[in-house]
């Protein structure tokens, strides 16, 4: 009966990692619910096996690199220094009622102001972004995952936007506005 949830478990982590490439390490959440299952259902086997001592043995070795892992994430602060530079440019350059458009964790540096998380770069809802953020593991999923929408996104920043920033893993991208002169 325990073999059941293991290799669900397992048949739903793999497809979690083909369909979510483009999610990252820091994604813990999204593995979580299947950790737990793996090991109940392994520490199960392993008491039945050979007794509770080994259960006991297993689970406080899962659990210490569960919490070396999650926590080293944490006193490292990865995403704060990740992300710091990205908000402060983007706080410091976007004026009022500019839209932005990107990946949805952008939206918690800016405050969710005039924030829209639309993958389809205004294509569907017909806004016209002043600004793109995304990351380059998005750009990169997005060329994988739908290649008719990674092309419009390359004619749409080709064509109206210009770099005009680029430090670690994200791109800011700011619509070319005519000159009036």
């Amino acid at each position: 009966f325990a073999r059941i949830p293991v290799a669900m478990a397992v048949a739903f982590a793999v497809a979690l990692f083909f369909a979510e490439g483009s999610r990252q390490a820091w994604y813990w959440v999204l593995l979580s619910p299947l950790a737990a299952i793996f090991a109940a259902t392994t520490l199960d086997f392993l008491r039945e096996r050979w007794g509770n001592w080994s259960a006991y043995v297993a689970g406080a070795l899962f659990i210490g690199a569960t919490l070396v892992s999650v926590g080293g994430g944490i006193w490292l602060n990865q995403n704060k220094t990740r992300m710091a530079p990205l908000g402060e440019y983007l706080n410091s350059h976007v004026k009022p009622g500019e839209v932005i458009m990107g990946s949805g964790e952008v939206a918690f540096l800016v405050e969710f102001r005039n924030f829209i998380d639309d993958r389809e770069f205004g294509r569907a809802s017909n806004r016209k972004p002043d600004w793109i953020v995304f990351s380059n593991s998005d750009v990169a999923s997005l060329e994988q995952e739908t290649p008719e929408r990674y092309r419009y996104f390359q004619a749409l920043v080709a064509n109206e936007f210009r770099v005009v920033h680029n430090q670690g893993p994200y791109v800011v991208w700011q619509r070319i506005r005519p000159s009036s002169q």
